[in-house]
C-alpha cells in the first residue's frame, strides 16, 4: 500500500477516536476534581455557530468575533447592522455572554 495512504487513514482513525471521546465529555459537568465548577463558553465567528455550541455544552460567548460584518459587505457596518448581528447570536433564548459572572445556562 502506498505510505501516505496509509498516514492519512491513521490520521482519520486518531481524527474519529478524539472526536468520540470528546462526545463522550460534553456532558458531564466542568468541574475541576477539588469540586470548583468552570464556566465553559465558546469562541464564535458567526451566528449560526451559537446551535453548535449549545449542542456541545457551551454555557456563553467568551469570544464573537464579528469580522464577517466587514468582510461580507461594501460598506462599513452601521450600528443597527452590528446590533443585529449580535442580537441574532445572543438573544433567542436569552443567552448570557462574556461579562454574566453569574450565567451558568443557556436557558
Amino acid at each position: 500500500m502506498n505510505k501516505r495512504f496509509i498516514e492519512q487513514r491513521e490520521s482519520e482513525r486518531r481524527r474519529l477516536v478524539i472526536e468520540t471521546d470528546r462526545e463522550s465529555l460534553q456532558d458531564l459537568p466542568a468541574q475541576t476534581l477539588d469540586g470548583h465548577v468552570l464556566n465553559l463558553q465558546a469562541n464564535i465567528e458567526f451566528p449560526a455557530e451559537v446551535d453548535d455550541a449549545i449542542r456541545r455544552g457551551a454555557e456563553g460567548i467568551g469570544l464573537y468575533r464579528t469580522e464577517f460584518l466587514y468582510l461580507a459587505s461594501d460598506h462599513e457596518p452601521s450600528e443597527e447592522e452590528h446590533y443585529g448581528a449580535y442580537a441574532d447570536a445572543l438573544l433567542p433564548p436569552a443567552r448570557p455572554a462574556t461579562g454574566d459572572p453569574h450565567a451558568r445556562s443557556w436557558s
